[in-house]
């Protein structure tokens, strides 16, 4: 790899990085999501005060937004890792980063908007699990572009030549 494509894959890294971290940072601050459903109201031990009485949302889309956004965070800082291994063009990194920003925003927002979304995000429209919704097909089309988005990425690193040490 010349120096050029190293420059190139590194600032790649660096993105991959960063964006990877603040999709971690959503996940834990779903946490307190997570955790709040599980009381039924928003209140912070040993304060004695209740902030809200009530929390929306069910306790395991809580904690899907918590655990899928750490594990995406983990996926994308792993991959990050290892693009160094790969032997890249600029323009394969570049489409490379796109491809797991993509999958880190579009399953974040996946998460995010199933949590509101009686049909859990599974469908544009109704399905088994309910109705459809604003936030149903928000989930939904997140969850289906981010899929796609990192078999492209899969495919595309399965198909480069891994450099040897």
């Amino acid at each position: 790899m010349n120096q050029a494509n190293q420059s190139v894959v590194s600032g790649v890294r660096t993105t991959i990085i960063r964006q990877a971290l603040w999709v971690m940072m959503i996940g834990l601050i779903g946490g307190f999501g997570w955790a709040f459903a599980l009381l039924g109201e928003v209140r912070l031990s040993p304060i004695p005060v209740t902030f809200f009485e009530s929390f929306p949302g069910d306790q395991a889309r809580w904690r899907g937004v918590h655990l899928g956004c750490l594990l995406n965070g983990i996926l994308a800082l792993v991959l990050a890792a290892n693009l160094r291994w790969f032997e890249l063009s600029a323009s394969a990194a570049k489409a490379i980063q796109l491809g797991v920003i993509i999958t880190l925003w579009g399953n974040t927002a996946f998460y995010i908007f199933a949590v509101f979304a009686q049909n859990r995000g599974l469908s544009l429209g109704g399905n088994v699990q309910g109705p459809g919704s604003v936030f149903g097909a928000l989930s939904y089309l997140g969850g289906m572009i981010a899929a796609f988005a990192l078999i492209y990425v899969i495919v595309r690193l399965l198909r480069t030549k891994i450099r040897s040490e």
